[in-house]
């Protein structure tokens, strides 16, 4: 069905041919005898002796000229409360507009909508056209919306269009605009759109919502496109999931804007910026990314304040360096054994350590004061032994420096919680916390548990020989340039 929405102003209606504003009903000094508001009450009232001297004006273009039929009518009128301000209301315009189209075009569902408030107030008008479409998107979902955008104040227009580009589809609506020489132009509303859906993506983007930037520009994360900005984003959403395949795929194309900058080609090729050149010849060239790309998230995050992901992102980092650490210990340790190669990581270094348990006494220390139970019970791929492991051991040392760093926050050898300065002292604790027991942790919060979680952060992206500065905020500031310069 159709639904014709219009705003009316004091020269929707004539009177013997004539607008208002040209009509002599004056007195004295040339001013008017009757306000608009008193004057089309008056005509109300004496409808049917007035109503053959009456035309419609500027609507009735509207529906004889196009091929708009509209089963509904909603007319927006004016009916201030201001008296000071309300001379040029149009809420009596309104009953007149209602019986001339109800008795010349058979249209029976005609509805006023009274404005009461301030009619120059964009923050009023605003939310009065948001709660007029929300009420006839509930009752007509199916509809579709004729504005005819003559008539009302030029704040009424710019809300009335502006609230319709938020809260409705391209195919749902249309915009005519009768001009004065009689013809209909339909207006495009392209360029509203575009404002609209720039600054929401880049909203987005600066949250690191890329998909959802995406998709509100009109793209599609799994459709392959040449469109710069939908390769930016693409790009980001695929670097900040760690899809390195999708990652290079689309680096690889040169149409990628900035590809070269140090903060995109990084995602790529670790060497573009700054690195541990010990640690990535140690860990091979994927390693090293995988790594760097987490740690880089969870300080991302750590610095936009979404602090529950930065934890549950270093989570990831740590336990992703101990299992690769954990891994190359293997292969230097499986020298010494003529058994088959363990599957799972860390299984050659546990059987080593109880065969040599001597080699590593602060790990057995550990291992026997936390868990007190008995070394062959003890798991020594666990996150909390493991680290000391790494720590300890003297066969890979390019892995001890970042190792030291982390066995304070990650290790058995402290309570969960002291008391004494009211502190977490375990991030391997809170992110327990968060995964399984649905706590929930904002800046205050962190700040209590683990004061000193922003300067690990900055620790380990130094261990790493990554820079402190935010990796993340820089792509986002490409991207955001790009979206702006988009046509």
């Amino acid at each position: 069905m159709q639904i014709l929405i219009t705003n009316i102003g004091n020269r929707n209606i004539k009177y013997k041919g004539q607008v208002y504003s040209t009509l002599e009903l004056k007195e004295g000094r040339g001013v008017k005898q009757f306000s608009f508001r008193d004057w089309t009450n008056q005509l109300l009232d004496n409808y049917e002796n007035e109503k053959e001297n009456i035309q419609l004006n500027i609507l009735d273009t509207v529906l004889k000229q196009t091929d708009v039929k509209p089963a509904k009518i909603i007319i927006v009128v004016s009916n201030q409360q201001d008296k000071a301000y309300n001379g040029q209301d149009t809420l009596y315009e309104g009953e007149v507009i209602k019986r001339l189209l109800s008795e010349k075009y058979q249209i029976t569902d005609i509805e006023l909508k009274e404005l009461t408030g301030n009619v120059t107030d964009e923050n009023f008008l605003m939310q009065f056209y948001q709660k007029l479409y929300l009420e006839l998107l509930q009752k007509f979902s199916n509809a579709y919306f004729v504005f005819c955008d003559a008539g009302g104040t030029g704040q009424q227009k710019t809300a009335c269009k502006l609230m319709a580009e938020f809260m409705l589809s391209d195919a749902q609506w249309k915009i005519l605009y009768p001009k004065e020489d009689g013809s209909i132009e339909e207006k495009m509303q392209v360029e509203y759109r575009n404002i609209i859906n720039k600054e929401q993506a880049i909203a987005l983007v600066r949250k690191s919502q890329y998909e959802a930037a995406l998709n509100v520009l009109g793209g599609d994360i799994h459709t392959n496109s040449n469109n710069k900005v939908f390769l930016l984003l693409s790009f980001a959403h695929f670097r900040r999931h760690r899809v390195s395949q999708q990652v290079r795929n689309i680096w690889d194309n040169t149409s990628l804007p900035a590809r070269m900058e140090p903060c995109i080609k990084s995602a790529c090729f670790p060497k573009a910026r700054s690195h541990n050149e010990e640690l990535f010849n140690i860990l091979s060239e994927k390693s090293y990314i995988q790594m760097s790309e987490l740690l880089y998230v969870a300080y991302h995050y750590y610095k936009t304040e979404n602090f529950i992901d930065s934890l549950l992102s270093f989570a990831v980092f740590y336990e992703t360096y101990i299992d690769k650490s954990l891994r190359l210990l293997d292969n230097e340790i499986k020298k010494c054994f003529s058994a088959e190669v363990g599957k799972k990581s860390g299984e050659l270094t546990e059987a080593y350590l109880k065969n040599e348990p001597t080699l590593f006494p602060e790990t057995m220390k550990h291992a026997k004061d936390a868990l007190k139970k008995c070394d062959n019970y003890t798991d020594y791929k666990s996150v909390p032994l493991a680290i000391h492991l790494i720590t300890e051991q003297d066969i890979i040392c390019e892995l001890r420096e970042l190792a030291y760093i982390l066995a304070p926050y990650i290790d058995f050898s402290k309570p969960d919680y002291n008391k004494d300065i009211k502190e977490e002292n375990s991030i391997r604790s809170i992110r327990n916390k968060l995964a399984h027991e649905g706590v929930y942790i904002n800046g205050a919060e962190l700040s209590i548990r683990s004061p000193h979680y922003g300067d690990l952060l900055n620790d380990c992206l130094k261990a790493c020989g990554l820079s402190t500065e935010d990796v993340y905020e820089q792509m986002n500031r490409i991207i955001e340039e790009q979206i702006r310069k988009a046509k």
